[in-house]
């Protein structure tokens, strides 16, 4: 089995921390202002859900949906600029209380990811040892590990699947997929119909696609099946949360699918 994937090494990548912007000419303020409007847009529309927001509950619901735009955005500049446009004590108190929020998401978000990241890199690693002795070692490492399968594990396959696709790791690749898809069916027979759903769901990256397949499963469910999934979800959130290593975006999805199903 080929080692040119990038396993047991840090990816720098996640917890890089904006530039400050260099100074420019006046002559090139037009392009500048159009190069940094998404991350703008993003900005000042989770800063405004925040301040609005009068349930804590929605926080991390709110900066996650947008956190990999945020790890790579300005936001101090972006803090600034809203912050000299306040007009009152009041609202520069409530501005200050949701950027501090913010930046303690981010980095704690950071945190975790490479928590995470490192966990399923060590895992990952000792699967594919265990693969290269045979099938009968493979399979007796799978069922070791079986209770550490989650869906964190599958995302980091899929997204090793990608980098390895633009690294000319055609080898590695073969193996990551066969290991993805066998890791997925070993979680899908330990699990039910509706904690199966919940897999599904949870990997999705974009939210409107995530919720937007949960209501169409839902409208196919008896009423039982419903009541089944949204007291699995609620107390896998409530497990979740009292983790100390826990994972907020798993969190932030749990509580949009929770939100959705009640």
């Amino acid at each position: 089995i080929s080692t040119k994937t990038n396993i047991g090494q840090e990816n720098s990548e996640i917890g890089r921390r904006p530039r400050t912007l260099a100074p420019i000419d006046e002559s090139e303020l037009g392009e500048t202002l159009k190069s940094d409007a998404p991350n703008r847009i993003a900005f000042e529309r989770v800063l405004k859900n925040l301040m609005e927001s009068e349930n804590e509950y929605e926080l991390p619901g709110i900066v996650s949906q947008h956190i990999h735009t945020l790890l790579t955005t300005d936001c101090d500049k972006f803090y600034n600029e809203m912050k000299s446009t306040c007009t009152n004590d009041v609202s520069l108190n409530l501005l200050e209380n949701s950027y501090c929020f913010l930046l303690l998401f981010m980095e704690e978000f950071v945190e975790q990811a490479n928590g995470i990241q490192r966990k399923n890199q060590k895992l990952l690693a000792d699967i594919f040892k265990a693969a290269q002795q045979g099938i009968e070692v493979f399979e007796a490492k799978i069922e070791e590990v079986r209770e550490d399968l989650e869906v964190t594990m599958l995302m980091y396959l899929d997204s090793e699947a990608e980098r390895l696709k633009f690294a000319n790791g055609r080898e590695a690749l073969s193996v990551v997929n066969i290991m993805r898809a066998r890791i997925a069916a070993e979680i899908d027979n330990k699990m039910g119909k509706e904690v199966n759903l919940l897999n599904q769901l949870l990997g999705f990256q974009d939210r409107f696609m995530m919720r937007s397949a949960m209501r169409a499963s839902m409208e196919t469910m008896t009423l039982n099946e419903g009541r089944r999934f949204l007291e699995l979800c609620s107390g896998t959130l409530d497990d979740l949360q009292t983790k100390k290593d826990k994972d907020l975006t798993l969190e932030a999805k749990l509580m949009d699918i929770i939100q959705d199903a009640e």
